[in-house]
């Protein structure tokens, strides 16, 4: 009787033993599905504020312009087809946001006549300012109707290379040491020409000059070039005019 009861005993303990086995691999079966399911769910959607940024930029819309001309654009550059300026040169007082200066030549003595070896290859631009005459008209090379002549030459040469940009001509400046009626009649005859020609005709020297066609002492470093104030008040000028030349 003994043996039965002890034998029932054992039985049972093994029973409870093998359940809490399976209890305990139950428990580690369902823990393992639980974290499978977790890692394996899709991540929820990341809200706008948490989305990864947008790069943006400015475009730049500022004009481009090519510049040909003599010592009044030179200044004191020390490499002007290489854009490097001088703070006599009105170019590097343009404004890039506004007009962009993207090459050409300036050279001290130049005259129309030169243009052809002045060229610089790979250029293009917008607008082309042909900011030369000073050097036709002091040396009597060329009258205007001969400067304008050379200028239509030079652009039908290389004009398309360019960008077939929009030409600007610039008047004669102040000059202390010529007569005020002969400039004012080259002025007058180079604005006709142009505007047979379809280009713009600038003169950007208004703030620059007093009513008998000198320097206004502030803005002179001789009787022919600006100082460097004077180089601002050029750019600013000319800044308004090429804008408007590019349309």
């Amino acid at each position: 009787m003994k043996s039965r009861r002890t034998g029932r005993r054992g039985l049972l303990t093994r029973l409870l033993g093998a359940a809490l086995v399976g209890a305990a691999l139950l428990g580690v079966v369902v823990t393992g599905w639980l974290a499978f399911s977790h890692e394996a769910a899709p991540a929820p959607p990341r809200s706008p504020s948490s989305a990864a940024p947008v790069h943006s930029y400015k475009a730049d819309r500022s004009v481009t312009v090519a510049v040909y001309g003599d010592s009044i654009s030179q200044g004191d550059s020390r490499g002007f087809a290489y854009l490097d300026l001088g703070k006599t040169s009105w170019v590097s007082h343009l404004q890039p946001g506004r007009v962009r200066f993207v090459g050409g030549q300036a050279i001290g003595g130049t005259r129309s006549g030169d243009l052809p070896d002045r060229y610089q290859e790979g250029v293009r631009s917008n607008v082309l300012v042909l900011f030369l005459g000073t050097n036709d008209f002091r040396t009597r090379e060329a009258s205007v109707e001969r400067m304008a002549a050379n200028f239509a030459a030079f652009y039908a040469a290389r004009g398309a290379s360019m960008g077939t940009p929009r030409v600007i001509t610039v008047a004669l400046g102040p000059m202390a040491d010529r007569d005020a009626a002969q400039i004012r009649e080259w002025n007058r005859r180079l604005e006709a020409e142009s505007a047979a020609r379809g280009w713009t005709y600038a003169d950007p020297w208004t703030r620059l000059r007093d009513s008998a066609n000198r320097w206004l002492p502030a803005y002179a470093r001789d009787e022919v070039h600006p100082n460097e104030a004077g180089a601002v008040v050029l750019a600013e000028e000319l800044s308004t005019i090429i804008e408007r030349a590019a349309g």
